[in-house]
């Protein structure tokens, strides 16, 4: 279960229980919904993919997605010569993560070298918040905004 605390609109998360009526779609990413309204007990859900969604989803029956190398590609991110570290490339900002065990290392620097934040997360929703919060960019598939 993820702790609501942690929600962001534009998040991505795991919802198990839609039923798809497209089975040819990449099983990883099936039922991988962005968040699109929070409530108190609730959100408000749309596939990325296609234009439906679920509205007032209890949060307990969300979950977060893990880190991997392919959401990673999918949010935008480069492998960094054929290592385990990806690359995104923001304006004046460079983020990098990194594998670390069962974690991930995220690391945020800014390129005019006023300062750097490395955090460890297990989840793309709590990549999403950090890069948010830290750049102001949103990072959704295709990169960020």
């Amino acid at each position: 279960m993820i702790n609501p605390k942690e929600l962001m609109i534009g998040n991505y998360v795991y919802y198990p229980n839609f039923i798809w009526e497209y089975p040819n779609l990449d099983y990883e990413f099936q039922n991988s919904f962005q968040i699109t309204g929070i409530h108190s007990d609730d959100v408000d859900l749309m596939t990325p993919f296609f234009e439906t969604g679920e509205s007032y989803v209890d949060v307990e029956e969300i979950k977060p997605i893990e880190i991997t190398p392919e959401w990673l590609e999918r949010l935008g991110f480069e492998k960094f010569n054929k290592t385990d570290i990806f690359l995104l490339d923001l304006d004046t900002t460079e983020v990098t993560v990194e594998p670390h065990g069962e974690m991930w290392q995220l690391i945020i620097t800014t390129l005019e070298g006023r300062g750097e934040l490395s955090l460890t997360i297990w989840h793309v929703h709590q990549l999403q918040n950090a890069i948010a919060l830290m750049t102001g960019a949103e990072l959704t598939l295709g990169g960020a905004k």
